[in-house]
């Protein structure tokens, strides 16, 4: 039986579906917990913070702590940065959970421990178990982040964290849930360590079969059961031969003689190998032209960018179109079945892709050579050769790195040495190496579905933590042991009753207060006095405070909204930005920054404003929030679906880490990164879209609903 069912709105969200286990109550956070907000002194004064002062966090601490108990962020503040904020010092094992930017990091103080503005923290009763509290409030982030509300940023108010609804047992067996809750976590986390290394095990297991496959070591069983077999060196000649006439196809003038392979004495391969070069096994080998960009289209022909290859393997998913003019330069970049493509620009230098599929019509960028084998029977194993760590991609990173800017030119890959095996060897070292593959393929698969059994295992464990079903609860435990327990209705009831008889008493003393208050204003006149007007409250006589104190008080904001610009985050002066640019046409920059202090909070601009403001109208061209016409600024897209895909990827791996991150996060990340404050429907499908396409270029790593920077 549940002790009291909330009051609640219909927006506001119900503890849990169901029936309460026997013995547990129902109310709401403010009931159990003294929610308490923060504090940011003026960022003008550097004597207001210090390295060594008082514990203080900002959300961005949290952003990447993955723990329960944090000890201090960044910075602390020092006495007087505490005493001149409304931050306020609360005791160790307070429950921090960030307020707005977002809504919903959660961490237990392991120390005395202030905040500033972006938190509403929970000091709880004795009773009550913080770790209990942290684990729920984790349950529950996605409907916390609901209750939130806002249009500069979204916020969850100190009033309506004191409405998130709780349910709890006694204290004995909140202690065993959190306990048993954190016994299976420890265990879903070091399963997720174990899967987090699969990734790399497999990536050198590639690397391993690529570097016995292309030194003969791989085959070296086959071999020996065909002792009586030929060498390639018949094999190169008559390569050799049929290069003539296919060269003349596709560059006229005079032949041109292959160029000799420059080999490398540290290879070794069996003898029945050739040694060879790219150039004496293929026709054409070159790269697509500058100016490509005035020809791109929706439909037409596909257009080949370094993208589409940064993974080792052609990659259609985010591809373009072009119409091509009618000219000799267009067939000479068309690519064709079985031809090769390499990186030879940029970060992705020296990433490989062979053509497996008819493209029908198809070109590549500036930044790609094309190298067309001579018979496409060979074309498998010269591109096992050239993204082979240890052979063709060894090489070819030196050449691109060697000048110190990353880049190739088409006689690096023509004179790449590579030792040539029969035909039927090749045929063999193709088949085991995909078969290999497909193994490494079926462990990913496996891997990937451990990852989001696990990622959906936390929170499997924390619903049926909070439904009574991890542990026995106290009413059975008491029954079994036949002895009586007091349920946590009864402590609810104590605990009302404690806060009424408090309030009755406070509220008795303000009268008191006032009835004096009232007769010695009232004075000899007999009347009362006017109110100040807003904004002249009475100052003291002596030292110009208001309660006499030697403490003054920060400078009030303009309005409710106004915002401290030093200490928030960017994104959320770039959700002010987008704001303050959703109206009107373009404007200078001047006008810009008034327009944008106002959707800040700020009436008047001063120098220090005006300064930031400066910093982040120019960090808001840079990421395609505004658009700089002649110093003329406006709102470069105002849908995200507005934005290229190119632009998108970019701003996704801006604010994607190292680490893992949940993919929900990110995607709000990446939105608040482009200024949307909210992340309606549309947002999350094209980001969802963006991070597939990150993927697939092998930008992105997954697991489950987890990402991080590829590594």
């Amino acid at each position: 039986m549940t002790a009291r069912e909330p009051d609640r709105d219909d927006d506001v969200l119900s503890a849990e579906d169901g029936e309460l286990p026997e013995g547990w109550a129902e109310c709401l956070m403010g009931d159990i917990a003294e929610v308490v907000g923060g504090g940011t002194p003026s960022a003008y004064d550097e004597t207001n913070f210090c390295d060594n002062g008082h514990a203080w966090i900002t959300p961005a601490d949290l952003s990447r702590f993955e723990g329960v108990y944090i000890k201090r962020g960044r910075r602390g503040l020092s006495d007087k940065g505490l005493k001149s904020s409304s931050a306020r010092l609360m005791p160790a094992r307070t429950v921090l959970m960030s307020s707005r930017a977002p809504i919903g990091y959660v961490a237990i103080a392991a120390n005395e421990i202030c905040t500033n503005q972006g938190f509403k923290s929970f000091i709880c009763r004795e009773d009550i178990s913080p770790e209990y509290v942290f684990y729920w409030l984790k349950h529950k982030r996605l409907d916390i982040e609901e209750m939130g509300s806002g249009s500069t940023f979204t916020e969850i108010s100190g009033s309506r964290c004191k409405e998130i609804p709780f349910i709890f047992p006694t204290l004995a067996e909140q202690k065993r849930i959190v306990a048993r809750v954190e016994s299976l976590l420890a265990s879903v986390n070091a399963a997720r360590e174990r899967l987090d290394k699969a990734p790399s095990l497999l990536a050198r297991f590639r690397q391993s079969v690529l570097a016995s496959a292309c030194s003969g070591r791989l085959t070296e069983d086959w071999r020996e059961k065909i002792r009586d077999a030929e060498g390639s060196e018949e094999l190169v000649h008559r390569l050799r031969a049929k290069r003539r006439g296919k060269y003349e196809q596709y560059i006229a003038g005079r032949y041109k003689e292959p160029c000799s392979p420059s080999e490398d004495k540290e290879y070794e391969y069996p003898e029945q190998w050739s040694v060879t070069s790219i150039d004496e096994l293929t026709c054409l080998v070159t790269s697509g032209s500058r100016g490509w960009a005035q020809y791109y289209s929706d439909i037409g022909p596909v257009f080949i960018r370094a993208q589409n290859i940064n993974t080792d393997e052609l990659c259609l998913d985010d591809i373009a179109h072009v119409k091509p003019p009618d000219s000799a330069e267009g067939l000479r970049t068309r690519v064709q079945k079985d031809d090769m493509l390499i990186t030879i620009t940029g970060a992705n230098v020296t990433k490989a892709a062979i053509v497996n599929i008819d493209l029908e019509e198809a070109y590549v960028s500036q930044h790609v050579a094309l190298a067309r084998p001579v018979d496409p029977a060979i074309a498998t194993f010269l591109y096992l050769w050239i993204i082979s760590p240890a052979h063709g991609r060894k090489k070819l990173t030196s050449d691109a790195y060697g000048a110190g800017k990353p880049g190739l030119n088409l006689e690096n890959i023509r004179e790449m040495f590579i030792p040539l095996p029969p035909l039927p060897e090749q045929q063999e070292i193709v088949r085991r190496v995909e078969a290999l593959f497909a193994f490494a393929k079926e462990i990913e698969r496996r891997v990937e579905t451990a990852r989001a059994k696990a990622n959906a295992l936390t929170q499997s464990i924390l619903r049926a933590a909070f439904r009574g079903e991890l542990v026995e609860t106290e009413a059975d435990l008491a029954r079994r042991e036949g002895r009586e327990y007091e349920p946590a209705s009864v402590l609810l009831e104590r605990i009302r009753a404690e806060k009424s008889e408090g309030s009755h008493t406070a509220q008795h003393r303000r009268s008191s207060k006032s009835s004096v208050s009232r007769q010695n204003a009232v004075g000899a006149t007999g009347r009362s006095p006017l109110p100040p007007p807003i904004g002249h409250e009475p100052t003291n006589a002596v030292n110009g405070s208001r309660d006499g104190s030697d403490h003054k008080p920060a400078s009030t904001p303009s309005r409710a909204a106004k915002i401290d610009i030093d200490d928030t985050e960017r994104d959320d002066i770039m959700g002010c930005i987008r704001e303050a640019f959703s109206t009107g046409g373009p404007r200078d920059r001047e006008t810009a920054i008034r327009d944008i202090a106002r959707a800040a909070g700020y009436t008047r601009v001063g120098d220090r404003v005006r300064e930031v403001l400066d910093t982040d109208v120019l960090t808001a061209v840079r990421r395609g929030i505004l658009n700089n016409e002649r110093g003329q600024l406006s709102l470069l897209c105002r849908a995200i679906d507005e934005y290229e895909k190119d632009h998108l990827v970019d701003m996704l791996l801006a604010t994607t880490g190292n680490s893992w991150s949940e993919q929900d996060d990110l995607i709000r990340a990446t939105a608040r990164h482009l200024g949307f404050r909210r992340t309606g429907a549309q947002i999350q499908d094209t980001i969802k879209n963006t991070i597939r396409t990150a993927i697939l270029r092998g930008l992105i790593e997954r697991e489950g609903t987890r990402l991080r920077k590829a590594r």
